[in-house]
């Protein structure tokens, strides 16, 4: 069974920096979502492509920490990541491990300091493994 972890309930302890490192240096594909969203960028929560790339470059170059990891059997499979974009907007990124390549699930743009108010804690573990 899967587990999913939120930074602001309770994190795992477990070694995300390497887990971040490799998935982001694999090849990627982008989901069916994130296609649809960077054909209509008209919509104030869409990322162009240019924007997605500059996301995954950022993320290479810095000490980004995911705020929210999903777990099975002891192994990271998901992670999402926020990192800011410029200086009105932040960019998150929802990585899927899938073996050979990584996956983006999804991806937008949030204002900065626009964080979520109704956290559903209930989905997400609260005890540190």
């Amino acid at each position: 069974m899967n587990k999913l972890y939120h930074k602001e309930i309770c994190f795992p302890n477990c070694n995300y920096k390497a887990y971040i490192e490799e998935i982001i240096n694999k090849p990627y594909i982008l989901s069916h979502h994130v296609l649809e969203w960077l054909e209509t960028p008209n919509r104030s929560h869409n990322i162009t492509l240019k924007g997605l790339n500059y996301a995954i470059y950022k993320i290479r170059r810095t000490n980004a920490q995911p705020f929210e990891i999903e777990m099975k059997d002891d192994k990271i499979v998901k992670c999402a990541i926020r990192i800011k974009y410029n200086n009105k907007q932040d960019i998150t990124v929802v990585f899927l491990d899938k073996g050979d390549f990584t996956k983006i699930k999804t991806c937008w743009l949030n204002k900065n300091g626009d964080f979520h108010k109704s956290l559903d804690i209930t989905k997400y573990e609260r005890e540190n493994i």
